[in-house]
């Protein structure tokens, strides 16, 4: 019990920790942002990156400040950024080593670092749960039977994310700025202005198959985003994870509240 319950505060502690450094990064964002200190950065290499259907590139960009070289590696959508470009960095200017492209930087809005912080909260409790269920046979039936509302909380959370941005978000026009297609998958994105600052949208992929439409670079495109957060944007046909997300919340909402109450006979 004695190392379980160290384990749980070390846990705890790195936790509190994790959510400490995420205030930090953005006190010095928003500082970043208020001063605009930019210096010139050149794209040294740019690696695509692919991973279970999520394509990006890993781009490399060195700059200068008071004469010592600094690199900075971002990932971002393909063929956003090339070799040998020249970009505007925004550094902090006492931190010379934190710089990011001017074009995706973005000071992190409050409600990720309250979800980020929530999260973390959740982490140690959850650990203590299953800990304590292990011990004690009495105490793991009842914590099984948290496992289908959590689920259901999860479903449903995961669908509000989408259902803020499809349903609920503003629509505008924007840019298409990237466009692959191959056998299996259509992949678009486009770019969009609100206030004076350019955004991005996601990258959309979607099976070739169920897309008839052709993205053309640089042709005009709807598109959905939060008014209140812009950065969080689809095109206007990227609403799959949407229809998914609803249909599994209605499934969920119908069998696993059942399976819950026969867990509790």
């Amino acid at each position: 019990m004695f190392w379980i319950t160290v384990s749980i505060a070390v846990l705890a502690a790195m936790m509190a920790l994790l959510v400490f450094l995420l205030i930090r990064l953005r006190r010095d964002q928003l500082f970043m942002a208020q001063q605009k200190c930019c210096v010139t950065g050149t794209v040294t290499d740019v690696k695509p990156f692919r991973a279970g259907g999520t394509v990006s590139d890993r781009v490399t960009f060195c700059y200068s400040v008071a004469g010592t070289e600094y690199t900075r590696v971002c990932s971002c959508r393909p063929q956003r950024f090339h070799r040998d470009q020249t970009v505007q960095m925004i550094c902090h200017p006492d931190k010379p080593k934190m710089a990011f492209p001017e074009c995706l930087f973005r000071v992190m809005p409050v409600s990720a670092l309250r979800l980020a912080a929530g999260f973390c909260a959740a982490v140690p409790v959850l650990v203590l749960c299953f800990a304590v269920g292990g011990m004690n046979e009495a105490w793991s039936r009842y914590f099984d039977h948290f496992q289908y509302p959590l689920s259901l909380l999860y479903i449903w959370g995961s669908y509000w994310l989408e259902y803020r941005i499809v349903r609920r978000g503003k629509s505008g026009t924007g840019t298409i700025v990237y466009s692959e297609r191959d056998d299996k998958t259509v992949r678009a994105a486009a770019e969009f202005t609100v206030g004076g600052i350019t955004y991005e949208t996601r990258v959309m992929q979607m099976p070739a198959r169920r897309c008839t439409r052709e993205y053309v670079q640089g042709g005009q495109i709807g598109v959905l985003y939060r008014e209140e957060s812009p950065d969080e944007s689809v095109i206007e046909d990227d609403t799959r994870k949407e229809k998914l997300w609803r249909l599994l919340a209605i499934i969920g909402s119908i069998v696993l509240p059942s399976l819950w109450v026969l867990s509790l006979l």
